[in-house]
């Protein structure tokens, strides 16, 4: 049944995709059919658009999404964002249109519709927050792009054939990047699927000062990176080796009151409005491969050598 299942994901994803290419109008016809798959979505959001564009995402939250006139529409990188925005805000069969000076508007479709009455009327705070978790919930680093299961107190329980087919819990996401500059924070924990495989501190040669799964998966290796990495989600009792953690409460998919530093450092300001990230597992494997590469590599073999690779 998975190997079914995992056989047809790239005819249902393969709209989204057409949807990020920006600069062209989308094909309203023939809907991909998620009702199986409810929040199935492709992580394939540059850091940097999501990074570089805030200015952007705090002018178009004061207004209705469909129909809005941005500047976002004139990049590339801004088009991306824009179906992304789309993506998370609006619901499955729904869409939102950006005109453009230079050319026809832009038709981004929905799917996730974690923030759908932002199609006719202004984003509220709520709204920034979780749109923000959805947008970080689609950010790949990596330049491996791979479908995720996105899940939030906001949305319905996904159906059992997702949960199934997306086991693998990687991160947590909380934030908001709608707000105005001084104010926009982003911040993400790992999950118990990223501790498992690498133990409690979410990676490999702390002590070489050597990058993190989650600096590996947010900001590739670069050291200028607009992502807070917390550390794990939670100290999970099936996980000893892990001795701090972001957030204060587990329940069910999710995370609640997931603070800005482990709880562990001292007080810090919490965040409920969040987004957790569940992979397939051979495609959490994948990326723990490339993750584990990387660090021999800048390791000149240490790390290989320990792990007997």
């Amino acid at each position: 049944m998975r190997r079914a299942l995992r056989v047809a994901l790239p005819a249902l994803l393969a709209p989204l995709a057409l949807g990020a290419l920006g600069g062209c109008a989308v094909d309203e016809e023939d809907p991909p059919e998620l009702d199986e798959t409810a929040y199935i979505s492709l992580n394939a959001l540059s850091p940097a658009a999501l990074l570089d564009n805030g200015d952007g995402l705090h002018a178009l939250a004061g207004a209705a999404l469909d129909g809005a006139t941005t500047r976002l529409v004139d990049s590339d990188e801004g088009r991306m964002l824009l179906s992304y925005v789309a993506r998370c805000a609006l619901r499955t069969g729904d869409k939102a249109t950006f005109p453009r000076s230079g050319g026809p508007a832009l038709v981004y479709p929905g799917l996730v519709g974690i923030a759908q009455g932002w199609k006719h009327g202004a984003l509220d705070g709520a709204g920034q927050r979780l749109m923000t978790a959805c947008l970080m919930a689609h950010v790949n680093a990596t330049g491996t792009e791979v479908p995720i299961s996105v899940r939030s107190a906001r949305l319905r329980e996904p159906p059992l054939t997702e949960k199934l087919l997306f086991p693998a819990q990687e991160m947590s996401v909380y934030g908001n990047v709608f707000g105005p500059a001084c104010d926009r924070e982003l911040f993400v924990c790992f999950g118990r699927a990223v501790a498992q495989s690498l133990g409690g501190n979410g990676g490999l040669g702390a002590a070489l000062g050597l990058p993190t799964y989650l600096d590996f998966r947010m900001c590739s290796v670069s050291d200028n990176c607009g992502f807070h990495r917390v550390g794990a989600c939670y100290r999970w009792p099936q996980q000893p080796d892990v001795k701090k953690s972001a957030c204060e409460v587990q329940s069910g998919n999710l995370y609640k009151k997931c603070h800005e530093a482990p709880i562990q450092d001292g007080s810090t300001p919490s965040w409920s409005d969040t987004v957790s990230v569940y992979l397939q597992p051979a495609d959490e494997a994948l990326l723990i491969a490339e993750y584990v590469d990387l660090i021999c590599e800048l390791s000149g073999g240490q790390i290989c050598g320990l792990l007997g690779q």
